[in-house]
Order: C-alpha cells, then structure tokens, then sequence
C-alpha cells in the first residue's frame, strides 16, 4: 500500500546539504558587476562622492556616531554614507570598526536616545 508524505514534513537534502541548491545550498548565479544606474554609472555609491546628495539639514548626520550593539558595548563608529542615486534615500552605513571597515544595510539601524542601543554621540 502506498503512503502519502506528510506536507508539513521538510524537505531532507541528500548527501551534502550545502551542495544540494536547496535551502542553505542555494544561490543565484550572478554576474560580478555593480548594478548600473540609467546613464550607465554605479547606482550605490558613497555620499562623499554622490553628487548633490546629502543629509537633510532637519536630520542629524550619523558619520561619527558610535554604533551600539544589544549588549551596551561599542562596536565602531559610523564612518560613511552609502546612497542608491536612483532613488533618494541612504541604503548602507560603513563603519569603522577596531581593525576594518564593515557595511550595513541601513534599515537595520535604528537611532534611539538611551545610548545602550542603536546610535549615540
């Protein structure tokens, strides 16, 4: 008699899951390039070197600030700013940490007053 599988049940990967393309093992073959605005330039760039781009003057900058983790302790320091030029807003903070920079993506970073989490000066 045939048994009908669970669909609730997951998916189990044969041999090696990483090489499976399936779940951890999957990606999408991409091309190494830059994704290009309309005239052909690079669409994220840092704002040192976008072109009428800045930090509304209503807004606090973030370059300085210290980048605070859930723990309380300071992981580095927000160094720059990177902009998508086809559309107005920031899409990644650089940040300078004890021995490299780092970039992250700018919807994870939250600005908050109490200094524990998020930003602070």
């Amino acid at each position: 008699m045939a048994t009908v599988r669970d669909i609730s049940a997951p998916i189990r990967p044969v041999g090696d899951p990483m090489g499976q393309n399936l779940g951890p093992g999957a990606w999408a073959d991409r091309a190494d390039v830059p994704d290009l605005t309309y005239h052909g330039e690079p669409k994220v760039v840092p704002m040192a070197v976008a072109a009428g781009f800045s930090v509304a003057t209503e807004d606090s900058d973030p370059r300085g600030m210290r980048v605070v983790g859930c723990d309380g302790k300071t992981g580095g320091t927000v160094v720059e700013l990177w902009v998508d030029k086809s559309e107005p807003q920031i899409r990644y903070l650089e940040l300078g940490l004890q021995a490299r920079t780092a970039v992250s993506s700018s919807p994870w970073a939250s600005r908050r007053s109490r200094p524990a989490r998020g930003w602070s000066t």
